[in-house]
């Protein structure tokens, strides 16, 4: 190798250009100093530099190392048609995108790679709420998301990353560029490049494709573009392949442009179905591990019959110029679409949804069809909620809902049990800053008259409600109203039927510490199946206003705390005395759990029951059920939870049960040896003293779970609480 003979080569070829050693060094990417060492013959370039430069200097890597331009062999070939195209970094990504962004062979995998990626995820999603037992579903169900969305993007610009990687094998700069020659021979083809030579067999071509602009050909792993503009006498190109590769030629396959109607068909069905798909992933998970169900129970085939007609327009609209590929994918959308409508036909839903709704509050409400059985349900995240209290007794017929206030709709039915007329009625959360009273019956003393032309009136007193209107009088005994919630009252007749309903106004005003500040209006609405008119009564009472200074909710504020500090005090120095509480006895607010192996749920249910039992009747027995359960702050070491649950009083005589509503408790729990010490703290005394608040909600919604409900039974010798 004579490197003199190199150097005065590349000086020449340089000079041809009009370039100076400084303006090569630069797109070179080294310095002027080793551009002169080779034209003097110091040196030479460096072989991964060979293809850049020659491409820079316009002629071949093997002209370099003979230090002049090799004169070409008289006796090759003449080719029959050949393709010349000016490649730079944008022309090859476009043509890799157009290649595979369409027909890359590699999709299939692609696909059961990201089906697979999903089913780890989702597997991962069960375990983790089969461990934990909380609803994070959502949580996982949107990671699933993010990787089905990371999963697509990498299918459609991995074409992208192939092009990129495609262009810097060539060691070219970013904004230079290369000629690409393609010529046809009668017994084979070549392709080149100033970095590469390539020689195939007509016999190597596995296929072919055709669309408007291009012509492409796939043999092996390797697949060339050639425009069609790049190919004089298209027509006759199009005969000669015909004759070289028939096999392939024949089986081509032709694509047309998808048109922006199209494209826009595209994006939006198949975003839809990632959607939809993604809600059912979750909604399995939702339904599986928790309580929660659809509001509407066939709202899962609807979606399964939505996804499947989505799924068929996304095909049509890709596949629309194709017939083969078309009719595979919109028959096996089809076969999934008949699936999906014979299921939803064989397996009709067993109840029924009642949805009612007020400014603030949706009423849901379910009845089995065969037995009558009717619950009420809560809301949950987006189509979703969970049961809440069965109606105790079966509905017939229609339900009048009527909403007698934002939060309080009365919900009246006929049972087939004894044929009467029935009220339940749904309250939604409590009044003033998160706190009212737990019992209605408290407000409703004194005189309450009506406003309108009617003009009822109501008198509360000694345990007795007197209404009147027009010379009428009807009385009725405070003992067997019914309470639902902290809103509502059902006056019962004397056959202990309903007959009135009284609401609390939203008109009522509550201090900050959770007090009575101004008697509002109470609503009242008489219990009938035909329509009726709610009332509105107000107190003959002077509206007088209760101010609460800033120092009396400082020091309520102050005494409060001090109060939940002296509990945590005490908690602490009886388990220092007394660590596996062996010589502790329960009491009111005050009790022990064993350990065991439980979660912090399990001890929170068991020390809500074995304070209940604290609580027991003479003559009743208190049938309780867990709702809803949160974990506020702490550890499972030492923890802060509240707790909700129905309540139920069925007389041990005739066994009539009455509903009182229900009741809210938060439990400051502390772990010792083998037990754990709980206290239920009165009122607003705050019980999270010293804890740190939970970085991630941890709740569990147990309504239904036999697990979470208890009966505390009647003791003849215990006196009535």
């Amino acid at each position: 190798m004579d490197n003199e003979k190199i150097g005065k080569y590349i000086s020449l070829c340089r000079k041809n250009k009009g370039m100076t050693q400084q303006q090569l060094a630069d797109i070179l990417g080294v310095t002027n100093k080793a551009v002169s060492k080779w034209e003097t013959g110091q040196g030479i370039p460096d072989v991964a530099l060979l293809p850049q430069l020659a491409t820079v200097l316009g002629v071949r890597i093997d002209d370099i190392f003979a230090g002049e331009t090799v004169s070409r062999d008289a006796n090759r070939q003449i080719p029959r048609f050949a393709a010349e195209h000016q490649m730079t970094q944008k022309s090859v990504c476009q043509a890799y995108m157009k290649i595979y962004g369409n027909i890359q062979r590699g999709r299939g995998l692609k696909l059961l790679l990201t089906a697979g990626l999903l089913l780890l995820l989702a597997v991962g999603a069960v375990v983790a709420v089969r461990i934990t037992r909380i609803a994070l579903f959502y949580y996982f169900t949107a990671v699933l998301g993010l990787a089905a969305a990371v999963v697509f993007i990498w299918i459609w610009m991995d074409p992208w990353m192939k092009a990129r990687q495609e262009f810097d094998r060539t060691g070219l700069p970013k904004d230079a560029g290369y000629k690409e020659e393609i010529l046809f021979f009668s017994d084979h083809w070549e392709r080149n490049l100033p970095f590469r030579q390539e020689k195939f067999s007509y016999e190597q071509i596995d296929r072919i494709r055709e669309n408007r602009h291009d012509i492409v050909f796939f043999h092996g792993k390797e697949v060339v573009v050639i425009e069609k503009q790049a190919v004089p006498e298209l027509d006759l190109f199009f005969t000669f392949l015909a004759g070289v590769c028939p096999r392939a030629w024949a089986a081509r396959e032709k694509e047309g442009k998808i048109n922006t109607p199209r494209k826009i068909s595209c994006i939006v069905t198949g975003a839809l179905f990632v959607l939809l798909a993604m809600e059912e992933v979750g909604a399995a998970l939702l339904t599986r591990f928790t309580s929660y169900e659809y509001i509407y129970d066939n709202a899962g085939a609807g979606i399964r019959i939505l996804m499947a007609v989505l799924l068929g327009g996304f095909f049509l609209s890709l596949y629309y110029d194709r017939k083969k590929p078309r009719f595979i994918s919109l028959l096996c959308c089809g076969i999934l679409l008949a699936g999906s409508i014979i299921g939803a036909l064989l397996f009709p839903a067993s109840r029924e949804t009642i949805l009612s709704s007020s400014a603030e509050n949706l009423l849901i409400v379910k009845r089995e069809i065969a037995s009558g059985k009717a619950t009420l349900y809560r809301r949950g995240p987006l189509f979703f909620a969970r049961p809440h209290e069965q109606f105790p007794y079966t509905v017939y017929g229609d339900m009048k809902t009527q909403w007698l206030q934002e939060d309080v709709c009365a919900i009246t039915y006929v049972s087939p049990d004894d044929g009467n007329v029935h009220q339940y009625v749904a309250t939604y959360g409590v009044r003033g800053n998160g706190r009212s009273y737990d019992y209605v019956r408290p407000l409703l003393s004194g005189n309450w008259v009506s406003h309108d032309a009617a003009k009822w009136a109501m008198q509360s007193a000694d345990g007795r409600i007197v209404l009147s209107s027009a010379g009428k009088v009807q009385m009725f005994d405070l003992d067997d109203a019914v309470q639902f919630g902290t809103t509502a009252l059902v006056l019962m007749d004397e056959s202990g039927l309903p007959a009135w309903t009284i609401a609390i106004g939203r008109d009522w005003e509550y201090s900050k510490s959770g007090e009575i500040q101004k008697k509002g209006s109470l609503v009242v609405c008489r219990v009938s199946m035909q329509e009726t008119a709610p009332m509105v009564l107000y107190s003959t009472e002077p509206a007088t206003v209760y101010d609460e200074p800033e120092t009396t909710v400082a020091n309520a504020e102050m005494a409060n705390r001090q109060a939940a500090q002296e509990i945590v005090d005490y908690m602490r120095d009886t388990l220092e005395k007394d660590p596996d509480l062996s010589e502790f006895e329960n009491q009111q607010g005050y009790v022990k759990v064993e350990a065991g192996n439980k979660d912090m749920f399990e001890v929170a249910r068991d020390a809500f029951f074995a304070n209940a039992m604290e609580f027991a009747s003479s003559n009743q027995d208190i049938i309780l059920q867990i709702t809803y359960m949160q974990i506020l702050a702490g550890t499972p070491e030492d923890f802060y939870i509240n707790v909700r649950a129905t309540e139920k009083l069925r007389d041990v005589l005739d066994g009539t049960e009455a509903n009182t509503g229900g009741m809210v408790h938060n439990i400051r729990i502390m772990k010792g040896d083998g037990a754990y010490l709980c206290v239920l703290p009165e009122g607003s005394v705050p019980g999270d003293i010293g804890l740190e608040q939970t970085g991630m909600e941890q709740r569990r919604d147990p309504a239904g779970d036999p697990a979470y409900g208890f009966t505390v039974p009647c003791q003849p010798n215990q006196p009535n609480h």
